[in-house]
């Protein structure tokens, strides 16, 4: 892996950590919406488009909206918790064989 990819990588982990930390810190558990976009940036991260996984965690900080046909469909981001949420990324990592 080149540098400059190496490093969107690990900067996305970062982001994503960071947020569930802060919902942590705070004692609460991410929201439907929240849930939604970090799920989206975990996929990204898994199949190394570090790019649109940005993009998914600004949208998880930033309250941008479900994808209207999203918006009434009950999926895995109704019940997320962080500690899913850290499981997933958990997971995503040990499953590259890179270090957490």
């Amino acid at each position: 892996m080149n540098a400059a990819v190496e490093m969107g990588r690990e900067d996305l982990i970062r982001r994503i950590r960071r947020f569930v930390a802060i919902l942590e810190r705070v004692r609460r558990q991410p929201n439907r919406r929240e849930a939604y976009h970090v799920l989206l940036a975990l996929q990204c991260l898994q199949v190394g488009n570090y790019e649109e996984g940005e993009q998914a965690m600004r949208d998880a900080e930033h309250v941008v909206a479900l994808p209207a046909a999203l918006s009434g469909v009950q999926g895995i981001h109704e019940k997320m918790t962080t500690q899913l949420l850290k499981a997933r990324l958990a997971k995503i990592l040990g499953s590259d064989g890179a270090p957490g």
